[in-house]
């Protein structure tokens, strides 16, 4: 049944695997993608060769980027926390120069699949609302026809979503915004457990996206004019802490 299934799983996405090229990045894969590249299914598969395996590897992950995070090292010492991976990206997104600044923040928002023009960005981590709570990750921007916009990340990794949470983050961002059109509302966690798919199902504007998704998406757009050694170090270490099950 697991054999079925996975090659079923295969046919949908039409990607085949060769294990052999995944042994140097191993490592780092994590949970169902693991299982399902890794499988035991594989071993009644004929192999593919390897350049349309590296076709396959680029596909899923964008490995042809120049200085892929894969690449990097992570700071192994560090088990990243809720605050300490927005704050972090708080600092990334606000380095250097205003070019920089804008070019990285378009390239997040545009993981998120929001494409837009940002003018004058405002990245700001544990950003107080009017009800004396902290929204995780909010981006502030103007487009091109000077409109202003709005991103409130809500990141998980262990803890629960409590009652009243999210719908008090939109209606911040609504009195700021003053348009619905123009507010983007996100949860960000290792995966769907029954607590986020009911806080979801109660507030049907919010949307959801895995950590380990988001860091791929940005590794598809980001401009590597603007990357540097520590922002990749930081994504390195970001993925190898949503792939576990730690709590604190």
């Amino acid at each position: 049944m697991q054999n079925y299934s996975c090659k079923l799983l295969a046919d949908k996405l039409e990607i085949t695997f060769d294990p052999a090229p995944l042994h140097s990045i191993g490592s780092i894969l994590e949970g169902d993608v693991k299982r399902f590249i890794c499988g035991s299914f594989l071993h009644n598969w004929e192999p593919p060769s390897w350049e349309e395996s590296h076709k396959n590897l680029q596909k899923l992950y964008s490995i042809e980027k120049p200085n892929h995070f894969f690449s990097a090292s992570p700071h192994e010492w560090l088990s990243l926390i809720e605050t300490q991976s927005t704050k972090g990206f708080e600092y990334f997104l606000n380095a250097g120069s205003a070019l920089q600044k804008k070019a990285r923040v378009q390239d997040f928002l545009l993981a998120f699949g929001i494409a837009t023009n940002v003018n004058n960005p405002e990245v700001k981590a544990e950003a107080p609302t009017s009800e004396s709570k902290r929204i995780d990750l909010s981006i502030i921007w103007h487009d091109e026809n000077n409109q202003k916009h709005g991103l409130a990340i809500e990141a998980k990794f262990q803890y629960k979503i409590t009652r009243g949470q999210l719908p008090s983050y939109r209606k911040h961002l609504q009195k700021q915004i003053k348009n619905d059109d123009k507010i983007y509302l996100f949860v960000v966690s290792i995966s769907k457990n029954s607590n986020l798919i009911r806080a979801l199902s109660r507030n049907t504007s919010w949307k959801w996206i895995s950590w380990q998704h988001l860091l791929i998406e940005y590794e598809k757009v980001r401009s590597t004019r603007h990357d540097d050694k520590e922002f990749l170090r930081f994504r390195r270490t970001l993925w190898d802490r949503s792939g576990t099950r730690k709590t604190h």
